[in-house]
C-alpha cells in the first residue's frame, strides 16, 4: 500500500503544479491585457517569457504600472515555476525511467527462475494459489492479461508477473516454462486450460500440470497429491 500511496502523492503534487501554472498564467495574461492593453497573444507571450525567466526582449515598452505588475509576476511565479518543473521532472523520471528499469529487472528475475510454479490466471483461484505458494515460500510467476488485475498485483503484492495471454506460446516461454516445476491453470474457459496443459507438457514433459476451474487448493509441495477439487492433473 506504500507504493499506491506514493503514486497518489506524486499525482496530487503534479495536479497542484499544473493548477498553479494555469492560475499564474491567467493572472499574467489578464494583467498585461488590462494594464498594457496588449493583444491576447502578446499578453500570453509576455506572461510565458516572464514566468519561465527566459528573458526575451519585451514586445512593447512597459508603463510604470506594467513594470510593477511584471515585478510582481516574476516574484510570485518564480517559486511556482520551479516547484512545477521539479514535480514534472520527478513524475517523468519515476513514471518513465523507473518503469523501464523495473520491467527489465522483472524480466531478468523471471528468466532466472528454476523449479518454479506458473499460475495462469489471477482470478479467485489464481489468487488463492498464489497466496498459498507465497506462504510456503515457493517460487512462482503469475500470467494475467487483464490490466486491472495487473494493477492489483503491482500495487498490493511483490509477485513476479507477466502481462499477457497464457494461451500464447511466447508468453509461456517468457515465464520460463522449460525450467518450471508446475503449472496451475485456472482460466474461466475449459478449452484454454486444456490448451495450456497440453502446451506445457509439450515444452516440458516433466512438468506437473494442475488444471481446473474450482479449486480448494493447498499446495505446499506442488504435487498432485495435494487436496484439489475438480482438478485434473495431466499425466
Amino acid at each position: 500500500m506504500n507504493k499506491q500511496h506514493s503514486i497518489k502523492q506524486h499525482n496530487r503534487h503534479l495536479t497542484v503544479s499544473l493548477i498553479l501554472l494555469f492560475v499564474i498564467t491567467i493572472i499574467g495574461v489578464s494583467g498585461f491585457y488590462f494594464i498594457e492593453n496588449f493583444h491576447l497573444l502578446d499578453a500570453l507571450y509576455m506572461t510565458i517569457i516572464t514566468i519561465s525567466t527566459v528573458g526575451f526582449q519585451e514586445i512593447h515598452q512597459l508603463s510604470n504600472y506594467g513594470k510593477i505588475f511584471t515585478i510582481f509576476l516574476i516574484i510570485s511565479s518564480f517559486g511556482i515555476f520551479a516547484y512545477s518543473l521539479s514535480n514534472i521532472a520527478i513524475y517523468a523520471v519515476e513514471g518513465i525511467f523507473a518503469h523501464y528499469f523495473q520491467e527489465k529487472k522483472l524480466k531478468r528475475m523471471i528468466q532466472k527462475l528454476e523449479d518454479h510454479v506458473i499460475i495462469c490466471g489471477f482470478g479467485r483461484n489464481g489468487k488463492e494459489a498464489a497466496h498459498t505458494l507465497e506462504q510456503s515460500k515457493k517460487k512462482f510467476v503469475v500470467i494475467e492479461k487483464k490490466e486491472e488485475e495487473i494493477v492489483k498485483i503491482k500495487e498490493n503484492t511483490n509477485y513476479l508477473f507477466i502481462q499477457g495471454d497464457a494461451t500464447i506460446e511466447d508468453i509461456l516461454f517468457k515465464a520460463n516454462i522449460k525450467k518450471a516445476k508446475a503449472v496451475i491453470t485456472t482460466l474461466p474457459i475449459d478449452a484454454d486450460n486444456l490448451f495450456i496443459a497440453l502446451s506445457s507438457k509439450e515444452f516440458n514433459p516433466n512438468i506437473q500440470v494442475l488444471v481446473g476451474l474450482l479449486m480448494n487448493i493447498m499446495i505446499s509441495n506442488c504435487d498432485v497429491q495435494a487436496p484439489i477439487k475438480l482438478l485434473c492433473p495431466i499425466k
